[in-house]
């Protein structure tokens, strides 16, 4: 009778049904919101590409305290570079952004930024002409790349000095660094 209760033991294990393991840690819904801006970081990517292929241009970029900063009162992008807002010139159809929602939907929206807590939000954009870089502050919620002075499309990218300047999940999980992507 007892090798009986071990088979089914053992098939009742295998037929039940495999519930994935959830990861409870305090720190996972930090590694999720990394995991999101990756991939939102990439989805601007093909926005900005494709928008690069149309007009010929990547999207102009002003500091976030213009009064034509698509961001404005956000007091974490204040001294950062980003999105401009969209003009449409007479009988043009490539605009300043928000180019890339409007008048074509590129990216249907601009991305928010789940570590920068104002709203609106979105990435840090600059871009110096040939290329271009998508910035966010990272878990700390502090920008510590300054892409003026760091992003240069001259140079193979990612260049050292912003190697040292990403973040890093080994350093822990709220550490320095921010989250970017560059044109390669």
């Amino acid at each position: 009778m007892r090798p009986l209760t071990v088979m089914l033991t053992a098939i009742s294990a295998a037929l039940a049904p495999q519930v994935p393991a959830q990861d409870l840690s305090p720190a996972a819904p930090i590694r999720e919101a990394v995991s999101r801006i990756r991939a939102d970081m990439r989805a601007m990517a093909t926005a900005i590409e494709s928008y690069y292929v149309d007009c010929n241009a990547y999207p102009a970029w002003v500091s976030a305290d213009s009064s034509e900063s698509i961001v404005q009162g956000n007091s974490v992008l204040a001294a950062m570079p980003t999105f401009r807002r969209g003009i449409l010139p007479p009988g043009g159809r490539c605009v300043i952004p928000l180019t890339l929602t409007t008048p074509i939907a590129y990216i249907t929206s601009l991305v928010p930024d789940p570590f920068n807590p104002d709203v609106p939000s979105t990435f840090a954009y600059y871009t110096d002409g040939p290329g271009w870089i998508l910035l966010s502050p990272g878990p700390d919620g502090d920008f510590d790349v300054n892409p003026r002075t760091v992003y240069k499309s001259e140079l193979a990218q990612p260049s050292a000095e912003l190697l040292v300047l990403s973040y890093d999940p080994t350093n822990g999980t709220i550490s320095d660094g921010d989250l970017w992507r560059v044109r390669q």
